[in-house]
């Protein structure tokens, strides 16, 4: 048996095999806290305490040492205070996402009664809604009915209760037929297929491509669609997370269309979120 100190340390060693050693180091800190229940603190000020289950973490680090996400091995991601649920069905929650929601907030100041949050995988978006605007009809939509289910097990989890709208809808050849919204966010798939060869294997064998890549030349489709719902009626306030590298050929096709088009830089300086009205 070891020490946790020594377990601690031995899973540092271990994943800077195959990680680099600020990540490992994260990855490592991560595991420790959400699993083993076992803070930085505990570990210096209680190191020398036998660490019993060094089986189950030997299991563990042989996963992330294949590259598996520590959130598929724990089961979920925290998402401004919520505990998401996450498998191989829908995407880990980012924290550039978080930055998506807090605009929101700043700029969303009048009552609002719907929001639609299409593409929603985790459901994180329309968890971080519900839980912002109480009040208001949440309605989430996807075309996975796998990552509904999962989504709609986070919202029992977080809220012992049933409130958000979860609908299967196929955003590209359905027509939308539900309330019309006062605000729509969306964080749809917007990776062109060109640049999957420079993506992690954590990413490209564990999350689904389905909500990672654009497989069409438009890499904007997803976006034109959710915008196009909306151009011959009241439009909503329409907000985006988006690739960087599209966010200047969205605003010329916004600016075609005579639509406001409105970006806000990441915590990296990228232009990654967008707000779209008329």
């Amino acid at each position: 048996m070891i020490t946790l100190r020594e377990a601690y340390r031995n899973s540092k060693e271990t994943l800077s095999l195959v990680y680099e050693q600020s990540e490992a180091t994260a990855v490592v800190n991560y595991l420790f806290e959400n699993h083993f229940a076992k803070s930085s603190k505990d570990i210096m000020l209680h190191g020398e305490a036998m660490f019993d289950h060094d089986a189950e973490l030997e299991a563990v680090l042989l996963r992330l040492k294949k590259f598996e996400p520590i959130q598929h091995i724990l089961g979920f991601e925290y998402f401004l205070g919520l505990k998401v649920l996450v498998n191989s069905d829908v995407l880990i929650p980012r924290p550039e996402t978080e930055e998506l929601v807090q605009w929101i907030l700043e700029e969303e100041k009048n009552l609002i009664h719907v929001v639609v949050d299409f593409c929603t995988g985790s459901g994180c978006l329309a968890l971080a809604m519900r839980k912002c605007f109480p009040n208001s009809k949440i309605i989430a939509t996807d075309v996975s009915e796998k990552a509904i289910e999962m989504a709609k097990k986070s919202e029992a989890l977080n809220f012992n209760s049933y409130m958000v709208q979860w609908v299967k809808h196929d955003l590209l050849n359905e027509v939308y037929q539900l309330p019309h919204p006062d605000v729509v966010v969306c964080n749809p798939p917007y990776i062109k297929i060109e640049e999957k060869e420079e993506m992690g294997l954590n990413v490209l064998e564990y999350e689904p491509h389905l909500a990672l890549f654009v497989y069409d030349k438009d890499a904007l489709l997803f976006y034109k669609r959710v915008v196009e719902l909306f151009m011959d009626k009241a439009m909503p306030h329409i907000y985006f997370e988006l690739n960087p590298i599209t966010a200047d050929v969205l605003a010329l096709w916004c600016n075609e269309k005579g639509l406001d088009c409105k970006f806000k830089y990441d915590l990296s300086g990228k232009k990654r979120f967008a707000r779209i009205s008329k």
